[in-house]
């Protein structure tokens, strides 16, 4: 595939991703190793540089499966037969469904972050968040007061959102690998390189909203 250039907008969007990484797996890069890094695959390898684990060929998304069924089961979802291809709202009824994931979570050791509200409650906020800002043209007071009602009201609906940001186990599977590789690893302090590199490139495709395939081959200079 024929390298592509990462455009401004799409740079600035892989830095707000690389910058969620590093919080999120606890990895900080400075300017001078930034500067040194011409392409996405040449970020992916420095990134699983950072992590000196010992090596180990372990398949980490069939360690998440089972891990995952497992808690599903102890926690009797209903449904003992648990396939990649399973729906996750016909696993976790709508009613209940935040207590299960909450139960599901504590099981597990960490958060799924897999539920948010209605499409048309997400928009809702984007819209009014665009209206503050404009607003703080024009009247800072009004605006500040919006932006604080905001902030409270629209996170008390997010924290009540049942819809599933996933649709199936797999996809599920897939999402707690991309954010949780070491602590769903049968050792924690292991790392399948070649493995690790394509959850780095899927959480930044995922982020990006661009083709992996695109992304990997993609250069910023």
């Amino acid at each position: 595939m024929k390298n592509y250039k990462l455009g401004q907008y799409e740079i600035e969007d892989l830095e707000f991703a690389l910058s969620d990484f590093e919080k999120q797996y606890g990895i900080h890069f400075n300017q001078d190793e930034l500067n040194s890094i011409e392409c996405v695959e040449q970020l992916t390898e420095a990134i699983s540089n950072k992590f000196d684990y010992e090596s180990s060929s372990d398949c980490t998304s069939q360690r998440a499966f089972y891990k995952l069924r497992n808690v599903l089961n102890k926690l009797n979802t209903g449904n003992q037969n648990i396939k990649p291809d399973l729906e996750l709202a016909e696993l976790i009824p709508r009613k209940g469904r935040i207590q299960k994931v909450k139960e599901i979570e504590t099981e597990l050791g960490f958060e799924l972050n897999v539920l948010q509200p209605k499409n048309w409650i997400f928009y809702s906020a984007i819209f009014l968040w665009i209206g503050v800002i404009l607003l703080f043209f024009f009247h800072f007071f009004y605006a500040l007061i919006l932006a604080i009602f905001n902030y409270y009201f629209f996170g008390f609906i997010f924290k009540k959102g049942k819809e599933f940001k996933v649709s199936t186990v797999e996809e599920l599977v897939n999402k707690i690998v991309m954010e949780n590789y070491f602590r769903v690893r049968r050792t924690s302090n292991t790392i399948n390189k070649i493995e690790f590199k394509k959850v780095v490139l899927e959480w930044f495709s995922d982020r990006m909203d661009m083709d992996k395939e695109e992304l990997k081959s993609a250069k910023f200079i």
